[in-house]
């Protein structure tokens, strides 16, 4: 079992460019392509969310592409870091792209707030809450 990672840094400090790299690795380094449905990535506004999703597709389809100088540039960026040949991670990227797409409801990146309330509506019954909480 992996750790919990928390990022905690200031307005500014590309939080979610961090996050985004961190995803990547945990879903091209791993020899599962569905790795990406037991990620939970939390953070405080939709707008942050919907941006973490967008940039998690984008750079995929980037690695996979590779269509511009920009991104094989930063497709070797990232192979570098992660120990990847440029192949094995453009195969990779490929992969997860195509499964993450087929499978969009299950990206759980999220506000915390969202994940609170799914979690609470889970247990509804033994919070003794109503149905329309």
């Amino acid at each position: 079992m992996e750790s919990l990672l928390i990022y905690k840094a200031s307005a500014g400090s590309c939080k979610t460019f961090t996050l985004v790299r961190e995803y990547l690795r945990l879903i091209l380094k791993s020899g599962d392509i569905y790795r990406f449905k037991r990620i939970m990535a939390m953070t405080f506004t939709n707008k942050a969310a919907f941006e973490m999703k967008e940039r998690v597709i984008k750079a995929l389809f980037q690695l996979a592409r590779q269509e511009s100088d920009g991104d094989v540039k930063f497709a070797k960026g990232i192979a570098e870091n992660f120990h990847m040949s440029i192949e094995e991670l453009q195969e990779k990227a490929e992969k997860a792209l195509s499964a993450i797409l087929h499978n969009y409801s299950d990206l759980n990146i999220q506000t915390i707030d969202k994940f609170n309330v799914r979690l609470i509506r889970s247990f509804i019954r033994d919070l003794n809450m109503s149905n329309d909480f």
